[in-house]
């Protein structure tokens, strides 16, 4: 019996170790991405459509695989603390396309991190 315990055990922590949440494509509809989902890897370029507003949580994680962005085209609100904050940045070594403001677009930042590679 303690066998079975200690394997879901490692299961469970290999698990949440490895879990990661990925975005792609469009967003067509008001969306928040969660701290609890970390981290968030955009595997393809993300855009967001005119009218709708993106949340981004306060202590989430968001990692850009090579050349993928973020278009904007809605709204933006990545609203983090002094505490936690939200990081921006690649997914690796590799350069990724940044938070693209496109025409008629907001948003607010706020204690955000935005990194890329060297």
């Amino acid at each position: 019996m303690k066998r079975i315990y200690l394997s879901l055990l490692l299961v469970l922590i290999f698990f949440i170790a490895f879990s990661q949440t990925n975005h792609s494509g469009t967003i067509s509809s008001n969306e928040t991405w969660f701290a609890a989902d970390n981290p968030h890897v955009v595997t393809s370029t993300v855009t967001v459509n005119a009218g709708i507003i993106l949340t981004i949580e306060d202590g989430c994680e968001v990692r850009f695989n090579t050349a993928n962005n973020l278009n904007i085209y809605g709204t933006l609100n990545a609203i983090g603390t002094s505490g936690n904050g939200i990081l921006f940045t690649q997914n690796g070594t590799s350069q990724w396309g940044g938070l693209q403001f496109k025409a008629a677009s907001s948003g607010t930042l706020e204690y955000c991190t935005v990194e890329y590679a060297t």
